[in-house]
């Protein structure tokens, strides 16, 4: 008996596992409290969230940003600072924040991009993004975009590709496109969101069928 924490690492993982292999979903929860949808249509910056390493993919933004000649902000920090900077002279760069702090400056964003290299095993982000009503865009290469609904909720790009992030950026920097895809995905987290309660309940019932098995 296996538990995968998204519908993606299962896909990945499961030629790897026994024949026969039981395989249950649950997924990692994030503590947030609901409050009123973050107005992006009113944002004009493009926000990265985490470790800014070479796999994590955050020269992929800072090469589309040159491109659009967009605002965006890294918030996080990591080896990969220094390149950074030399592709995009000027772009802040936060360094390493308090909880707080980084939902402080996702208020202040048009869509959150995630450009990771990585399949990723979920991407927590993204769903911390949804219940703030922030729209994502994600590599259609790793699990995040099993929390975005393509065309609906955010935007999914070609993993890799700095001209198809560049692309999808320029779609969400219509300010109503954003609204939209921001109140679709603030309303689809929290018609079934990610709480501690639900995680619990969920590996309860997980145990109890292995158990019964």
């Amino acid at each position: 008996d296996f538990i995968t924490i998204s519908e993606f690492s299962k896909k990945i993982l499961k030629p790897y596992l026994p024949s026969g292999a039981k395989i249950y979903y649950v997924n990692n929860p994030i503590e947030i409290p609901r409050d009123k949808p973050v107005p992006v249509q009113d944002n004009k910056k493009f926000i990265m969230v985490g470790r800014l390493s070479k796999e994590k993919g955050p020269h992929l933004l800072a090469m589309a940003s040159r491109m659009l000649g967009c605002e965006c902000i890294f918030v996080g920090d990591g080896d990969c600072r220094s390149d950074i900077e030399k592709i995009l002279p000027g772009t802040q760069i936060t360094g390493w924040l308090s909880y707080q702090e980084v939902q402080n400056y996702l208020q202040t964003a048009r869509a959150l991009v995630l450009p990771s290299l990585l399949y990723e095993t979920q991407g927590l982000v993204v769903a911390e993004a949804a219940a703030m009503g922030i729209p994502a865009v994600v590599p259609d290469t790793s699990a995040a975009r099993d929390m975005v609904v393509n065309g609906l909720t955010g935007l999914w790009f070609r993993g890799g590709s700095v001209a198809d992030l560049a692309k999808k950026i320029a779609v969400l920097q219509d300010a109503e496109t954003a609204r939209k895809m921001g109140q679709a995905a603030y309303e689809r987290y929290w018609s079934n969101p990610y709480t501690m309660d639900a995680h619990i309940n969920k590996l309860l019932e997980v145990y109890e069928k292995i158990l019964s098995s």
